[in-house]
């Protein structure tokens, strides 16, 4: 072969590896814009795989935690490594120490041609080629490619860095989008939370304050009609003390809004307090609101002390549960019995409340759902503004639980029995 005729074949060869790469890149091109992400890794990593005849390999991108992400690894390598807590996400002190590491460290491909060694039940790895994935000078991926059949060669350098340096702008651009979706999607969410905070608000307050409202003019209506010659002085008095009752519960339930439009932040303080104390300022609370109605509240406790890992919004959760043993209930005398108790349950201590009352009690059917956001109890339920969804919500920030029971078994004409119980120090 004369010199003309071997540059010949020399353009040709070159020509055919332009090509070969242009339809490589052609193929993770398509394969960025249709596959989704859950795929595209995958389906990159076997074309990479294909092109530099390696049996396994990975392709993997960083997170904002510096956790190397590998969605790609190979099946192969899924189904034949055995080492124990396998997974795709890497957390830097792991990567870090490794071939990854020293690939991310120095930012250049990296070839080793000899066996390596590998942990216990790791696939055993032949030989090893890893080139970064750089955008703007940070490495934002890494490509891994392992036991060829032949030792990799510097021309398999060439290639692979080749197609990172292709990859990089598309899975930068592509990894930004992701970021922006997964912020819209958090922003949604908490847009969604505050609309549902508004509703709340219109929804509780809309209702509470025409009640009080209505209280207050059927009062004074009253007062009308008895100050006719001042025949009813005792009658007008206890209309008085109903009216002012109801400015208290307008003023509670004003308190309680704002108390729900900062719940997020106050909601994340707790520290251990005496529940006696947030318990008997509640009772007094319901006994002013409630001058008209003849109140029996009797408490049966461990002492003037019992602690609780809560907060200031146990006082609205107790008042909530003796006004709605007020308000629902047809007697002429309203009987409340608050039993407090220590339980042990889940290797936990935790105090027991029990609210009974001898209201018109709750129907097995509905101690499924009045605790729920969207029930009728939740969303129009009578009281300061707070609804049964709210204490649950409370409750279960505090650790702890609340339900619903006949207060006489089997028999829910009988009045109710509202449970909660309370840890009385934080979780571990």
């Amino acid at each position: 072969m004369n010199r003309a005729e071997k540059e010949i074949d020399e353009s040709e060869k070159i020509f055919r590896d332009i090509e070969y790469e242009l339809k490589l890149k052609n193929e993770i091109s398509h394969i960025f814009l249709t596959s989704s992400d859950d795929k595209l890794y995958g389906e990159v990593l076997s074309v990479l795989l294909k092109a530099l005849q390696s049996k396994f390999g990975t392709f993997g991108y960083f997170d904002e935690q510096e956790n190397l992400v590998q969605p790609s690894l190979t099946r192969e390598i899924w189904d034949q490594c055995e080492m124990d807590q396998k997974d795709i996400i890497f957390p830097k002190n792991v990567w870090f120490k490794g071939i990854w590491g020293r690939v991310v460290r120095e930012n250049k491909s990296i070839l080793v041609n000899n066996q390596f060694k590998v942990p216990e039940g790791h696939v055993q790895v032949e030989n090893f080629l890893g080139s970064p994935i750089s955008f703007h000078n940070n490495v934002i991926g890494v490509v891994s490619l392992a036991n060829k059949n032949a030792d990799y060669t510097t021309n398999d350098i060439t290639m692979l860095e080749s197609m990172v340096e292709y990859i990089s702008p598309i899975l930068y651009a592509r990894r930004e989008r992701d970021k922006l979706e997964k912020k819209q999607k958090e922003s949604k969410k908490q847009l969604k939370i505050a609309f549902d905070q508004v509703s709340l608000f219109k929804d509780f307050l809309t209702h509470d304050i025409n009640n009080i409202f209505n209280n207050i003019r059927s009062s004074v209506e009253l007062c009308k009609i008895f100050s006719s010659g001042f025949k009813d002085i005792d009658n007008i008095s206890e209309q008085y003390n109903i009216m002012n009752g109801q400015i208290n519960r307008g003023v509670k339930l004003i308190s309680n809004a704002r108390k729900l439009s900062q719940s997020d932040e106050l909601l994340k303080q707790k520290k251990s307090i005496n529940l006696c104390t947030y318990l008997k300022e509640a009772i007094d609370f319901v006994q002013k609101s409630f001058q008209d109605r003849e109140l029996n509240i009797t408490v049966n406790s461990r002492g003037e002390k019992t602690f609780v890992y809560a907060n200031e919004f146990l006082l609205d959760v107790f008042e909530n549960l003796l006004i709605n043993g007020i308000l629902h209930n047809m007697n002429s005398i309203i009987d409340i019995f608050v039993n407090i108790t220590e339980v042990f349950e889940d290797s936990q201590i935790y105090i027991k409340i029990e609210f009974k009352d001898n209201g018109i009690g709750i129907s097995d059917k509905r101690k499924g759902w009045i605790f729920k956001p969207d029930s009728m109890e939740s969303k129009k339920g009578k009281g300061m503004g707070f609804g049964l969804s709210l204490v649950k919500k409370i409750l279960e920030f505090y650790n702890g639980k609340i339900w619903v029971e006949d207060r006489i078994k089997g028999d829910n004409s009988q009045g109710s029995n509202f449970v909660l119980i309370i840890p009385i120090e934080d979780e571990k």
